[in-house]
């Protein structure tokens, strides 16, 4: 893919180029794909993963070595396996207003100790995709699309939808843009995370009076505790994130 980037449009700055190429290999497996009627004739299908391994897999980065557009071309390669792989993919016809916050993460991270259990449990990779405003149909308001992924008893990649309402996402430094304010995210089985960015921020935004738009869209990494695995209502079936790499996306378009 080829992509664009600059300084605030306010100083002028030339934009620059930079291609970037990636190819990865999770193997076969099963994921939640799941289709929504948003109203009449709005079909959407939503489809997503998250803490899946890699078993081979690179990312080459081709852009200028500076912010300036003059500058020599550099590349960057990256060995990506053994990573932790996600996505979330979305298609259909969405509402003409339509907002939604939501958050994808992927992180190894130990299970809960069974009572029994004479030590604790080796670190297993979990994901978590939690979303509010676009999907809510189910009990109490709940999104339809959240969803968690473990590691059933056996070691195999698992996932449970997490049917959990009253998930609210909190903008904590108030004086500072979204893009660089820490959040808060709560909710119901024992969902209590902060997300802080660490860069890599975008902020779109279109305001042409019958298309408005404004899309926030953060990297960073979590801390905090979430839900082992779906439904919520147990508030001691959780994991301890500490630094678990994300995004957090906060987003409002009128098309």
């Amino acid at each position: 893919t080829r992509s664009l980037y600059g300084a605030d449009s306010a100083t002028a700055a030339p934009f620059v180029t930079m291609d970037l190429s990636y190819a990865v290999d999770i193997g076969a497996g099963t994921f939640p794909t799941m289709v929504f009627p948003l109203g009449p004739r709005r079909p959407v299908t939503v489809s997503k993963f998250a803490a899946r391994p890699v078993r081979s897999g690179r990312v080459v980065l081709n852009a200028p070595s500076s912010g300036k557009a003059a500058a020599p071309s550099k590349v960057v390669e990256k060995d990506l396996s053994g990573a932790l792989a996600a996505t979330d993919f979305t298609r259909g016809l969405l509402r003409r207003e339509t907002v939604w916050k939501w958050l994808s993460l992927s992180a190894m991270a130990r299970p809960p100790m069974a009572a029994s259990a004479k030590a604790a449990p080796a670190p297993a990779p979990y994901g978590l995709h939690l979303s509010t405003g676009t999907y809510d149909f189910g009990p109490g308001g709940a999104s339809s699309e959240s969803s968690i992924f473990f590691r059933d008893a056996a070691g195999e990649p698992a996932f449970d939808f997490f049917d959990a309402a009253n998930v609210t996402f909190t903008q904590l430094d108030t004086a500072k843009p979204k893009t660089e304010s820490r959040w808060h995210v709560a909710g119901p089985g024992g969902l209590d995370l902060t997300f802080t960015p660490h860069g890599g921020t975008f902020h779109g935004d279109i305001h042409l009076g019958v298309i408005d738009c404004d899309l926030w869209h953060m990297w960073g990494t979590f801390r905090g505790r979430a839900p082992a695995r779906g439904p919520a209502g147990s508030t001691d079936a959780v994991v301890e994130l500490d630094g678990a790499p994300g995004v957090l996306e906060d987003h409002y378009s009128l098309w």
